[in-house]
């Protein structure tokens, strides 16, 4: 493991352990263990704290299924993220805007983690109709993304518009079922490894993804315990 990864990992885990507390009796509920990060369960995105304030398993939001196509003109399905800490976010190759700032931010965090396969990046673009294959393979190469850790995904646009609203709400402006309108968000969703919302984060700001490369090391930490004991 990266050193500083470790360091944070470990520090990060013991403030999850000393502020956790035990949870309330779980009863039929699914029994969680005490977690640093809460889940967010509904598009007002509030933090729930799962093991603190327990609801039933059906009540609990998972990120929606989905199929698309990656910038090496692979399928690429929710599927193939099993097993995956990942980062998802939306964005437009040809945006000369907030993407730039997200695109260099999320540089960082693929190189930080780059050594643990586990975690990956999800770009989903906004303009599929002009994101072509090609159009997102020169995109990922001018910026340094590795196509086997960082996917740009491509497809039907209202699968791309519904998966933003209704699954990660990265977007909770607007109607469910306007597909006209550019979705143009800064916001990067982190999703852990049973496909619930961790954290949201402004991708522009440094000191917010500084956040999130913090909170990818405690899940880090905490599923990989959570594996080891099943």
């Amino acid at each position: 493991m990266n050193p500083m990864l470790r360091s944070i990992s470990i520090l990060l885990l013991a403030s999850a352990l000393a502020t956790g507390g035990c949870g309330k009796p779980a009863g039929k509920i699914v029994e969680r263990p005490p977690s640093r990060l809460p889940v967010y369960n509904s598009r007002i995105m509030q933090p729930v704290w799962l093991h603190e304030d327990p609801v039933p398993e059906k009540d609990i939001h998972h990120v929606l299924p989905f199929s698309f196509t990656d910038q090496q003109g692979k399928g690429k399905s929710l599927a193939d993220l099993e097993g995956k800490i990942y980062v998802s976010y939306f964005f437009f190759a040809s945006c000369s805007g907030i993407c730039l700032k997200m695109a260099e931010e999320l540089k960082r965090v693929q190189d930080f983690f780059s050594e643990h396969e586990e975690v990956r990046i999800v770009g989903h673009s906004v303009t599929p109709g002009i994101d072509s294959v090609t159009a997102l393979e020169a995109y990922g190469k001018e910026k340094g993304i590795n196509p086997e850790r960082w996917h740009l995904l491509t497809g039907e646009k209202k699968e791309i518009f519904d998966l933003a609203r209704k699954s990660y709400f990265a977007v909770t402006d607007g109607k469910d079922d306007d597909y006209k309108n550019l979705i143009h968000t800064e916001n990067l969703v982190l999703v852990d490894k049973e496909k619930l919302i961790r954290g949201v984060y402004n991708g522009t700001y440094p000191q917010d993804v500084n956040r999130l490369m913090e909170d990818i090391a405690v899940l880090l930490t905490e599923q990989a315990g959570s594996a080891e004991k099943r």
